[in-house]
């Protein structure tokens, strides 16, 4: 509201004050924002737009009646009311299930199996939830299809048989307390009671950690209806043509459905900034640890997985596992998701925010001077962390794209900057672009062409749909000789035994990709990443220092290699690393522009050096007098 705004303005401001921001800067806040999960069914008729073809994938927390009871008394010190609220829980958690019990798929369960308990409901419906999480048996959407794959398929009733088995005999196990007979088995408890719950229990550390030691988080599937429904369709026709092309390559894959995670947050915030902050416009800078819209589809494909960034501190009471249950341990650890740098893009450009610039935090380091408009009298100094840090350690590593080993790249830090100028105001009243480096993609089909490959991406993804479009120049160019060799020779036979098209291929492409290879494009993923980095940061402190390569005179005044221990460069990455990557890019000044098919370290680098030196730019940068 504009009352709200209002406040928030005088709260930014200050009282009396009429100067307006001109920007906005979030530093690891947007992945605050709780997320949704959906559930996208592959073989629905209804589009990807329809929230028929969805299902919202929720959390129930499970706990046995007994230990309730424990934590309530704990809390309140009376054993009767512990009891009386556990009753009340037990009550509603029948109620539910039953509900659940009497749909078509659980009259069938009870129908098809012979369950022998006085109450069934809830195990039973853990039992059908779990079925319908494995991917391999390509249970559909539909009732229909589940009740009759119940009846008929002998490897389908083997597998919920023992999913019953399983959840009768933690029911068995969860034994009443003695003044309580009536509370057996476990208790749900829903979304609010368990908030309230903890919300109440976090002042008494034993009853706390009783809770989280003894509960289980488990998943259930429910129809997105109603206001849910409102809340992602705006979503799900923002992305119709992303999420269709996903749709397309997973169900050539086999699957028969895949999750997205949604942060409604992402939208709300941009819409803050838009109203309330930044209503004449400005620039939003969004630092974060998060990815493009695809790459995090593809990091939660897989049901059941859930990319969520360790928490830290691992263990806030003893005895209590975060580290490896992240649902566990909500509110009392950092633990984080990763933000969605497409949707915020693509959502702030529905309010007039175009993308200045997304890609790493270090793209935003410039070495050489820079004059906006082209006179010395409004010259911005560059600046290079990597030479004026005092001491080269993980901090400045990291910042440079050096993650630790056993981390992914694709996870790590970026930056998104987002601007929105009033019409009146041209590009040259507010001079050159902020940030001089060429922007990162933030959708596949608008991947520079020079790449030979997405190395924003995970490896395992790359490697899957440049396998199942046929692979190319480029796809040998990141897998290297050996696996596109395999992986051809694989496609090239089970095509030959009549198997055609994307699902074939990409299944063919999987059947050889050995531990061996993983560990390869793995490697060569985390390369890619740091190289590209490297690349531009060389290239600029060359510019800076030596000026233009003058292709006229064997392209001097640059080297033909670098030294070893030639400035702080090997402290980071290495002399070798250092050297290859500029001899690469050397080797590169011969063959014209646009180049194709090459490592994305060159097309950066490349790229940098068309722009600052083309005679239109230059009298914008400072060259320094260096000797390498």
């Amino acid at each position: 509201t504009e009352e709200s705004c209002s406040a928030l303005r005088e709260a930014l401001h200050g009282h009396g004050s009429t100067s307006q921001p001109g920007v906005v800067l979030s530093n690891e806040l947007v992945d605050a924002f709780a997320p949704r999960k959906l559930r996208l069914h592959l073989f629905e008729k209804g589009g990807v737009t329809s929230c028929n073809s969805w299902q919202e994938v929720r959390l129930m927390h499970i706990i046995p009646a007994s230990d309730l009871v424990d934590v309530y008394e704990a809390i309140t010190g009376s054993r009767e009311d512990a009891i009386n609220r556990a009753r009340q829980l037990q009550a509603s958690t029948q109620g539910f299930a039953c509900l659940a019990l009497d749909s078509l798929v659980g009259s069938t369960v009870k129908e098809v199996f012979t369950i022998k308990s006085d109450d069934p409901c809830l195990p039973v419906l853990l039992a059908i939830t779990e079925l319908a999480e494995q991917q391999d048996l390509q249970i559909l959407q539909p009732a229909h299809e589940m009740r009759l794959r119940l009846r008929k398929l002998a490897e389908l009733q083997e597998r919920m048989r023992s999913l019953l088995d399983n959840n009768f005999e933690h029911w068995n196990q969860a034994v009443a307390p003695e003044d309580a007979p009536d509370l057996k088995g476990s208790i749900m408890i829903s979304r609010t009671n368990y908030r309230e719950l903890r919300s109440v229990a976090k002042h008494i550390p034993e009853a706390l950690r009783q809770l989280l030691v003894k509960s289980e988080t488990r998943r259930v599937h429910v129809p997105v209806t109603g206001s849910r429904c409102d809340d992602v369709s705006a979503w799900m026709r923002r992305h119709e043509t992303r999420i269709q092309r996903l749709r397309v390559f997973y169900l050539g894959l086999g699957y028969t459905n895949i999750e997205f995670l949604v942060r409604l947050g992402e939208e709300h915030f941009i819409q803050l900034v838009d109203r309330c902050v930044l209503p004449e416009g400005g620039y939003i800078l969004s630092v974060d640890y998060g990815a493009t819209f695809e790459v995090l589809a593809h990091s939660t494909a897989v049901s059941g997985v859930d990319v969520v960034v360790p928490p830290a501190p691992s263990s806030p009471l003893p005895g209590v596992d975060c580290f490896n249950v992240w649902t566990r341990c909500a509110g009392l650890v950092d633990w984080t998701t990763f933000v969605d740098f497409t949707n915020m893009a693509k959502f702030g450009e529905e309010l007039g925010w175009g993308v200045h610039y997304y890609g790493p935090q270090s793209f935003l380091e410039q070495v050489q001077d820079w004059r906006p408009n082209g006179t010395a009298s409004s010259e911005v100094p560059g600046y290079f962390l990597n030479d004026h840090a005092v001491v080269i350690g993980r901090h400045v590593r990291h910042w440079y794209g050096r993650e630790p080993e056993g981390s992914y790249t694709w996870t790590s830090f970026k930056v998104l900057i987002q601007e929105k100028r009033k019409p009146e105001r041209s590009r040259k009243e507010i001079g050159a672009k902020v940030v001089s480096a060429q922007p990162w993609h933030l959708d596949t089909a608008e991947m520079d062409s020079c790449w030979a490959w997405d190395m924003t991406g995970l490896p395992m993804a790359t490697y899957m749909v440049g396998a199942a479009n046929g692979g190319g120049p480029g796809f040998e160019t990141y897998v290297g000789p050996d696996l596109s060799k395999a992986a051809y020779d694989s496609i090239e036979a089970a095509e030959q035994l009549g198997s055609q098209g994307l699902m074939a291929r990409g299944r063919a492409a999987l059947e050889v990709l050995t531990a061996e290879f993983d560990t390869h494009i793995g490697a060569r993923q985390r390369e890619a990443y740091e190289d590209t980095q490297l690349g531009l940061r060389l290239v600029d402190w060359l510019l800076a220092y030596l000026g233009c390569p003058d292709p006229e005179q064997d392209f001097a005044p640059w080297p033909m290699k670098i030294e070893p221990g030639w400035g702080r460069f090997a402290e980071t990455w290495s002399d070798d690393r250092v050297n290859r990557v500029y001899t690469r890019i050397r080797e590169t000044f011969e063959e014209p522009l646009p180049l194709k098919h090459q490592d994305p370290f060159i097309c950066g680098a490349r790229r940098l050096i068309g722009e600052r030196c083309a005679p239109v730019n230059r009298r914008q940068f400072v060259t320094h007098q260096a000797t390498v």
